[in-house]
């Protein structure tokens, strides 16, 4: 063994719980060099990027830190970059044809570039859920002052208590080359949704004998954290503000909920408020967070998988796997147009897939195993997290027996107004139940999904005003 070898060795021994001898056997020092980098990418420390990898950002990376470039094949192209061509782009979607469409006949044949609850979905329900494959479109761009605060971020932003928490952090993307896995995660969780928005959404319960219960509502969404005039976040801060009214079913009608979400989880937990129209009174609540079953998904999902995940990831090890190239659910401008047809869209086990569109693209991907002594419904879950607008696509939860059992899909699209990506459909599957639940945006006409560059003063968003707006 070299004196280098021995060197590396001794390295990976202090991230590792793989025993000397297993490390050692038929690895040279040019792989102990890639288990290393691997490694470290795990840890949780604060290593500011250097002068050097700063310099790809813009270049080799995007601005928002993707790989510019497409692959080898051609099959991912490069980042498109200007807006005014991605918004040319996004117009000419409607008359893409599918490249090929997967089932699970013909599955096999491209199962390095599918995940393992894609595989999963295709053997539970082999004559109904299809993937149609399109050309793949990089669409993603930011506004220009996230793309100067994403650089500075790159240089001074930084994980606070084990990675529960950042700070230092200016209006863009906090880890634009991120140094380990929780920086990966917290790009997820801080992804641009635009400054403020207001939309309809629709909740929807599918059951397997083809029964739906749905939940009408109106939702706001504030990221006070993309406010581009901001000072640099030096302690904690509100992220993100949520609120929701609901419209339909009239045993429902009037109630309304306000979160607020912090950038250090453990510090500072999520705060919750609702107004029951029946009591017309506000009421604080205790904090909704990890495994607490979310209310309106007659429980196939939980209060973390919102948005895939969010909240505080401290009960998990989180570990960074690299990159795949996947079949993603992507660019679905054309489901979007089709939300408004549920007798349609919400068929058995899953959603219709005659509207849904599948690219391949490049993904984050992170695994997450529960800590001793910590406690979750899913003891382990994999997030796919899209490389150019560092939302998560894919979620994948498992259960006590490591078996996988639901299975999570955004299906996003590229939104001018905003501009980025971002879902138009969130679609969470139960395979004990055979059953899904899906949120997303309706697209009415006069009812679609409005974006704003100017944010309502922070007091709109208090429980005081939680009320008055519940009953306009």
């Amino acid at each position: 063994m070299t004196s280098l070898t021995k060197y590396l060795l001794s390295k990976i021994t202090i991230f590792s719980s793989l025993p000397p001898q297993v490390i050692t056997q038929k690895v040279n020092a040019v792989q102990l060099t890639t288990v290393l980098l691997l490694l470290s990418l795990n840890q949780h420390g604060y290593a500011a990027v250097s002068e050097e990898q700063l310099k790809n950002l813009g270049t080799k990376l995007t601005p928002l830190g993707a790989e510019r470039a497409g692959n080898k094949s051609g099959t991912i192209p490069e980042w498109v970059g200007d807006k005014k061509k991605a918004d040319l782009i996004a117009v000419t979607l409607a008359d893409d044809t599918p490249l090929f469409t997967i089932t699970a006949s013909n599955a096999d044949q491209y199962a390095e570039q599918l995940s393992l609850g894609q595989k999963t979905l295709f053997a539970a329900y082999p004559d109904t859920f299809r993937m149609p494959v399109y050309p793949s479109r990089r669409l993603h761009n930011v506004p220009k002052s996230q793309y100067a605060a994403a650089r500075k971020n790159a240089l001074e932003s930084k994980l606070v208590d084990n990675g529960n928490g950042f700070t230092n952090a200016w209006p863009g993307v906090p880890f634009p080359i991120p140094q380990n896995s929780l920086e990966v995660l917290w790009n997820h969780m801080i992804s641009w949704k635009g400054l403020y928005l207001k939309a309809n959404i629709v909740e929807a319960a599918v059951y397997s004998n083809g029964s739906v219960s749905i939940i009408k509502s109106t939702m706001e969404v504030a990221m006070p954290f993309y406010e581009p005039n901001r000072e640099k976040i030096t302690d904690n801060s509100v992220f993100l503000y949520y609120m929701t009214t609901t419209r339909s079913p009239a045993r429902l009608a009037g109630g309304a909920s306000l979160s607020y979400e912090s950038t250090n989880p453990i510090l500072y937990p999520r705060k919750n408020w609702i107004y029951v129209s029946g009591q017309r009174r506000v009421r604080r609540l205790p904090a909704l967070e990890y495994d607490t079953p979310n209310m309106n998904s007659e429980h196939i999902r939980v209060v973390d998988e919102i948005n895939l995940f969010n909240g505080s990831p401290d009960r998990y090890n989180w570990q960074l796997m690299g990159k795949k190239e996947i079949y993603i659910p992507y660019n679905n401008n054309a489901l979007a147009q089709n939300t408004k047809d549920y007798d349609n869209l919400l068929t058995p086990y899953h959603l219709n897939p005659a509207s849904t569109r599948y690219e391949l693209h490049r993904v984050w991907v992170l695994d997450a195993t529960l800590k001793k002594g910590k406690r979750h419904v899913y003891p382990r879950r994999i997030l796919y997290i899209d490389e150019d607008s560092w939302s998560a696509v894919i979620a994948e939860q498992y259960n006590s027996k490591n078996q996988l059992w639901r299975i999570s899909l955004s299906y996003t699209q590229y939104y001018p107004d905003m501009p980025g990506t971002m879902a138009v459909l969130d679609a969470f599957h139960d395979l004990t139940k055979q059953s899904h639940y899906i949120q997303l945006f309706t697209n009415v006409k006069g009812d679609a999904i409005q974006f704003f560059n100017v944010m309502p003063d922070k007091k709109y968003f208090s429980p005081a005003s939680l009320r008055r707006n519940s009953i306009r």
